[in-house]
């Protein structure tokens, strides 16, 4: 950009223009964020919601791989009348 050429009035104008524009972007990404952090607040409460009623259901579940059959998780229920345990990730 050619700013010698350009008026200190001129300048400062361009520098207003991108002021409002960082400033809108600024503004825009916070309240997507907030957004954002809204929904995964929801997402957890969601999933420990579903956890709680897998794990306490009478009816037995399990979970299992799709490709190779292993069985990742079963519920109290499934360990009760089956007595196969799962070994829950803690990460």
């Amino acid at each position: 950009m050619d700013y010698e050429n350009k008026s200190k009035e001129e300048l400062i104008n361009e520098l207003r223009d991108l002021q409002h524009n960082f400033d809108s972007l600024k503004a825009t990404y916070q309240k997507d964020m907030a957004g954002r952090e809204q929904v995964e607040i929801l997402l957890r409460e969601s999933e420990e919601r579903f956890s709680k009623a897998y794990m306490i259901t009478p009816i037995s579940f399990m979970i299992a791989n799709m490709e190779d059959g292993r069985i990742v998780e079963v519920n109290d229920a499934f360990t009760k009348n089956f007595g196969f345990h799962s070994r829950r990730s803690t990460c």
